[in-house]
């Protein structure tokens, strides 16, 4: 019977070739369309999925106020909430603290690599994100001034393989940072896609002793997560 709904279908089809032609093809660019929205959804409502704690992590926002009226919102807020709302905020476990830079520069065979995501990042970063490691402790890779975690395509460009831990990385001929982690790269469905991140110890040092971003209530740039 089956066999017999084949052929007929078959003969209609080569009957009204045209009118046939129209129809498939518009199943076919339905079907297409359904299945390209489908993907980009998922893609959508996937940002950040692959963190542990997802549910778990907010960004702080910053509100700025000019005579009772809201003047500013913004991310990148004062240095001083992450480490004063810990303290004042019982419920707080952990907070990271991210700086961006503009851009470090790496010379690898006398030609210099540019690497644009570059971030100063606070030694809780590996517990309160999900960037697995493929070397180094999460606990302490961030915590020295000085040191810097790459991201596996960026330990590869500088040193041709990741097994770098205890290696040094000039930036920008300048300063000299230790490595201490690499990282898997970040998925392509996030926020944060960091190439290097350097300790936030080094921010700190490098600004002590004029700037303390400690106690920061009116410098802006940083980012923070609880």
């Amino acid at each position: 019977m089956f066999r017999n709904y084949l052929k007929i279908a078959w003969r209609n089809i080569m009957h009204y070739k045209a009118y046939s032609g129209i129809n498939i093809l518009g199943l076919a660019i339905g079907i297409a369309a359904c299945l390209l929205i489908l993907q980009y959804v998922t893609f959508e409502l996937g940002y950040e999925n692959f963190h542990a704690n997802k549910e778990r992590i907010y960004r702080i926002q910053q509100d700025r106020y000019d005579n009772g009226k809201l003047s500013t919102q913004w991310a990148a807020g004062a240095y001083a909430a992450g480490n004063s709302f810990k303290d004042a905020i019982p419920e707080i476990e952990a907070y990271v603290k991210l700086v961006q830079r503009n851009q470090a520069i790496v010379d690898v065979d006398n030609q210099p690599l540019k690497f644009r995501k570059v971030f100063f990042a606070s030694g809780s970063f590996f517990k309160i994100f999900t960037y697995p490691l493929l070397s180094g402790d999460p606990n302490t890779a961030l915590q020295e001034p000085y040191s810097i975690a790459l991201s596996e395509t960026t330990a590869r460009k500088i040193f041709g393989n990741t097994n770098v831990v205890g290696k040094t990385v000039k930036l920008n001929r300048r300063n000299e940072y230790k490595v201490t982690a690499v990282f898997k790269d970040a998925p392509v469905n996030t926020q944060l896609k960091p190439e290097i991140l350097l300790s936030y110890a080094t921010f700190v040092k490098l600004n002590l002793p004029n700037n303390n971003p400690e106690t920061a209530w009116t410098w802006d740039g940083c980012l923070t997560y609880v």
